[in-house]
């Protein structure tokens, strides 16, 4: 079973910076970026194969202590409100903070409205 689960699209950017590599090296006709690497354009949806969760099912994981749930909005917007227990990595930092989020044996549930 895989261990993240999103709220909505924008996340699996997010989910992206954890799990791999999105973006392939040398695709032909796209002008290269910072480093002499090009990226390929995304074909199709990129959140396809991101399982989604409702609400009870989230509820669920809660009562069971089974979900890490990652607000990846920015730090103002999750200070303004967020769900409860929710942390935050805005999606800027998701990168760079994979690793902790990879030690987590509960599921990872990302939103960001």
């Amino acid at each position: 079973m895989k261990r993240f689960t999103r709220l909505v699209p924008a996340a699996v950017v997010a989910l992206a910076a954890i799990g791999g590599t999105w973006a392939h090296a040398g695709a032909q006709g796209v002008p290269p970026v910072r480093g002499g690497m090009t990226v390929r354009p995304i074909t199709q949806d990129p959140t396809a194969s991101v399982p989604r969760v409702s609400l009870e099912e989230l509820k669920k994981l809660i009562a069971a202590d089974d979900v890490l749930i990652v607000d990846v909005r920015g730090d103002e917007t999750y200070r303004e409100g967020h769900i409860p227990g929710a942390i935050s990595i805005p999606l800027a930092d998701v990168e760079k903070r994979a690793g902790e989020l990879r030690k987590t044996p509960k599921k990872i549930v990302t939103y960001c409205s």
